[in-house]
């Protein structure tokens, strides 16, 4: 579950694509354009929630802008990191390798 200035998206493992739920009028759409089950909803502080699904050479993702509009979409395992949700580095590091990495960072303009 993660959340933007528009919606709240929630999930579970079980199902193959996300609930968007406006913050405004209480709608309820699907997110999410991949095929797989979810298994990431990420968001950062900037208001962009991606949702990961699948797994594999089957993973992809779709990321939401602050109004809740798709702003891009693709395969791979994308995320969004944020000031207040822990990561765990060691796993974006080669084994052995404890030289500091940067960890997928795109700034945002605000608009």
């Amino acid at each position: 579950m993660a959340q933007n200035p528009s919606y709240v998206y929630a999930a579970t493992n079980q199902s193959t694509t996300a609930a968007a739920i406006n913050k405004m009028t209480f709608s309820v759409s699907s997110a999410g354009i991949t095929e797989g089950n979810v298994t990431a909803i990420t968001a950062d502080s900037y208001g962009y929630v991606t949702i990961r699904q699948g797994s594999g050479f089957s993973a992809g993702f779709t990321v939401y802008g602050p109004n809740g509009q798709e702003e891009e979409d693709g395969g791979g395992s994308s995320f969004m990191i944020n000031p207040i949700d822990a990561v765990f580095p060691s796993s974006y590091a080669p084994a052995g390798d404890l030289t500091p990495r940067p960890i997928a960072y795109w700034p945002k303009v605000a608009k």
